[in-house]
């Protein structure tokens, strides 16, 4: 009997085992969907080969399913410019000599504008992946617009052409200066490098990011040169003008931008294939064959 019992234990060990098994049926899906995952990894691995032995750049600059990143490459940084925050950074010692910080100003205002905007950064660092690109970058367009047309409003109200300004709006236009390099800080600050990085299929990656790059060089240059020309000439007006710049980004990443966060760089194509503007920017084939991958 003790010789009959064991085996019968063993067996009934190997069939509580067996039980506890993922069956075929119940391991089948998550085998193909590592398979798929394999295929998709392999197929854009020989795609990108192809495009860099084939002239990255060249294909990113002409092929038509490249459209979408090739704008985004070129808006993104160049939008980043024209925020306004170069004029604020100018206009803040004037501010802060009105209300009596004497000739140091200038030492203090860029200071004040670099504290700022590198603390506001870390909230950006730590909601970006959780409220995501878009949310950040309407939020901060938002504060942005209604700080400068605030700002313009007080200046072109209460700014003589002596420069002279009364304590009290001195003080408010500084508060509303900080709240513009925030808004700046946390949302298109670091988010105009981010999303650039997230948007381009590996084929086109270093092709992107050097017309990213190169764009933003080209806007800081022409802002610069034509900064103090637009000064003289509108005064307190650039502010409005800069706060019709920021309504027209904020609408653009409301309407052209999509949504990147958790997107694995396989998928982008399918993002821009699904989205209601860019699937008839690339075309009807291209769409279909990003839509597969």
């Amino acid at each position: 009997m003790e010789a009959l019992a064991g085996p019968r234990r063993r067996t009934g060990g190997a069939s509580h085992c067996r039980r506890h098994l993922p069956t075929g049926d119940a391991q089948q899906p998550q085998d193909q969907r590592h398979h798929h995952r394999r295929r998709r990894a392999r197929r854009h691995r020989r795609r990108a080969r192809h495009v860099a032995g084939d002239g990255g750049l060249r294909l990113f600059l002409t092929r038509r399913r490249y459209r979408p990143q090739l704008a985004m490459a070129v808006l993104i940084p160049s939008l980043t410019q024209l925020t306004g925050i170069n004029a604020i950074g100018f206009y803040l010692p004037v501010l802060l000599r009105s209300i009596g910080m004497g000739e140091s100003a200038s030492l203090l205002s860029t200071i004040l504008l670099v504290i700022i905007s590198s603390a506001s950064t870390f909230v950006s660092m730590l909601a970006a992946d959780r409220f995501g690109r878009r949310t950040l970058l309407l939020a901060g367009g938002v504060q942005m617009l209604a700080a400068e047309v605030l700002i313009g409003a007080v200046m072109a109200a209460k700014l003589g052409d002596e420069g002279d300004l009364s304590k009290p709006y001195a003080a408010a236009l500084l508060v509303l200066v900080g709240v513009c390099s925030t808004g700046f800080g946390w949302s298109w600050g670091p988010l105009s490098w981010l999303v650039p990085s997230e948007i381009f299929p590996l084929e086109v990656r270093s092709a992107g990011q050097s017309v990213t790059v190169a764009s933003g060089f080209v806007f800081t240059i022409l802002v610069a040169q034509f900064f103090l020309a637009m000064l003289c000439r509108m005064k307190a007006a650039l502010f409005f003008f800069f706060a019709g710049w920021i309504a027209a980004m904020t609408a653009f990443v409301y309407f052209l931008l999509p949504e990147t966060k958790g997107l694995p760089i396989e998928h982008i194509d399918k993002v821009w294939a699904e989205h209601w503007f860019w699937r008839r920017v690339i075309g009807v084939d291209e769409a279909q064959a990003s839509e597969k991958l």
